[in-house]
């Protein structure tokens, strides 16, 4: 969710899907948010709430991050994948 942070009300919603594992803490860099479920990598628009781009993986993911312009994400076998993240 987007929260307001002067006022701490909820501006935006975004649907992920949790039926296998909670979200991540998500990582903020250029207007996008990107986090992960068990099996799912999302990139979000922090203004909007809009789904920019969404990944699902057939093996347990790791963690995400966002450096120069990608996001990355880790998975249970120590590959590392690349997203172009828009916005960044």
């Amino acid at each position: 969710n987007g929260l307001d942070a002067a006022t701490g009300k909820v501006r935006w919603r975004c649907e992920a899907n949790t039926q296998n594992g909670d979200l991540s803490r998500a990582t903020v860099s250029g207007g996008v948010a990107c986090f992960n479920t068990k099996t799912d990598v999302y990139g979000v628009d922090i203004a909007t709430g809009r789904t920019l781009w969404h990944s699902y993986f057939n093996g347990e993911l790791r963690g995400t991050t966002i450096a120069d312009g990608l996001a990355f994400v880790a998975d249970e076998d120590g590959r590392i994948y690349a997203f172009e993240a828009k916005g960044v």
